[in-house]
């Protein structure tokens, strides 16, 4: 060290600038040090293995080889399902999907996995995509639909249903909602269409469909029912009833610095013309227990290590005493 200090001039004035620098940084080495072994738990990649991604041009077929490696050999029996979020214009995690792989796993479908091709895998060519799915023989393939991205879900499954027909094709979201009938007549690649919130109606569609009888289902519409049959959207009286969101499913996803996404209720009681959250969630408001919420907000913040989050409720602040009083 003295050495190295005996190189500068004290007579230069950038020297003795660029001297108090380097003094200043080595003062906060030991707590730089100590700071990354506490948080070394909750670092994904090395920095190498950062530098290395970003120079490979392969990189879209290293995640989805990643994706290949996350998955679990050894799966559980019964249904293998595959939840897709189609690429679109809005990014951010699907919460949908989250909620519906949480309903599916707290009623036994253990084999739950989710594609999201609007925030991970949107540069993997359409041949690599298929062909991950055809080697992991999911036996339900659910696609998620917004308007936005309607086109690139239709353009995908018209893909992948030819060239994988073994599967039961399902869509949901707030586009089919909306439009199940027309979208349905137009998108015959689908067997079955979500009607409203799937919760609870995609869990019961597996047990028929695990059962090999053909019956209807709340919330369903199936193809063999015909065109034109009215199909009442189911949405959830108690809200307690569902368990937490599994964003686990949410492969290669990186989750560093996660806002977290939170539905302390749903619905809204107004019919705003330009509006179509009444017609998707309904026109009566469900409200979960502020503490449940409290609870789960501890728990994000343990298992992803989040200071932020992000409520997405369709009208938080109807009940304002409500909102004032979980904040």
């Amino acid at each position: 060290m003295r050495s190295f200090v005996k190189c500068f001039s004290p007579s230069n004035k950038n020297e003795r600038i660029l001297m108090r620098i380097l003094l200043s940084a080595l003062r906060r080495l030991p707590a730089v040090i100590v700071f990354r072994i506490r948080n070394a738990k909750h670092i994904k990649l090395s920095d190498s293995r950062i530098f290395s991604l970003a120079a490979n041009k392969e990189t879209p077929y290293l995640k989805r080889d990643r994706l290949s490696n996350e998955l679990s050999s050894e799966r559980s029996a019964g249904l293998k399902i595959l939840l897709i979020d189609p690429m679109g214009y809005q990014k951010g995690l699907n919460v949908g999907l989250a909620y519906l792989a949480g309903a599916l796993k707290q009623r036994g479908y253990k084999n739950v996995d989710v594609l999201d091709l609007n925030n991970v895998f949107y540069d993997v060519p359409d041949t690599r995509i298929i062909d991950f799915i055809k080697k992991s023989g999911y036996d339900v393939i659910g696609f998620s639909i917004k308007t936005p991205t309607f086109n690139s879900a239709s353009r995908f499954a018209k893909l992948l249903k030819p060239q994988y027909p073994e599967a039961t094709y399902i869509a949901g979201g707030p586009h089919v909602t909306l439009n199940y009938d027309e979208f349905m007549k137009e998108n015959t690649e689908f067997d079955y269409a979500v009607v409203g919130e799937g919760d609870m109606s995609v869990v019961e569609l597996c047990k028929m469909l695990e059962s090999g009888k053909d019956y209807p289902v709340a919330g369903i519409y199936s193809r063999k029912q015909g065109n034109g049959t009215s199909i009442t959207s189911t949405l959830i009286d108690n809200l307690e009833e569902l368990p937490l969101p599994d964003f686990d499913v949410f492969k290669s996803y990186d989750f560093t610095n996660f806002e977290y996404l939170l539905v302390t209720s749903r619905g809204c009681p107004y019919k705003c013309t330009y509006c179509s959250v009444g017609m998707i969630s309904g026109n009566r408001m469900r409200y979960r227990d502020v503490d449940s919420v409290i609870a789960e907000l501890k728990w994000a913040k343990e298992r992803f290590n989040c200071t932020r989050f992000n409520i997405i409720d369709d009208n938080f602040t109807l009940d304002i005493k409500r909102a004032k009083r979980f904040c």
